[in-house]
């Protein structure tokens, strides 16, 4: 973010927003959130019998059994939520 307001010439202080709009950017967390969505359609798509599919399925498990255990299921289902993807998440 300091390299792109020194490439604009703005104060510190200018808001990342418009600084991102300017540059026809996007925050990084937008990237990350994409790429975690798109890897966990592969894994739904992915056959019951592959490695990653069963450990999936037991990461799922796990967060009913202990829900307030942070796993990375947990973190995808709460990242959906906030989204406002709970149906995604259920279906």
């Amino acid at each position: 973010m300091q390299f792109c307001k020194r490439l604009l010439g703005v104060k510190k202080c200018t808001q990342n927003d418009f600084v991102y709009g300017e540059l026809g950017r996007c925050p990084m967390q937008n990237y990350r959130m994409y790429n975690i969505v798109i890897y966990w359609t592969k894994i739904i798509l992915c056959d019951n019998k592959r490695y990653i599919k069963i450990v999936y399925n037991m990461l799922c498990e796990d967060i009913l059994d202990t829900p307030n255990c942070k796993k990375w299921c947990s973190l995808l289902r709460d990242m959906l939520f906030t989204l406002c993807f709970a149906d995604v998440w259920y279906s």
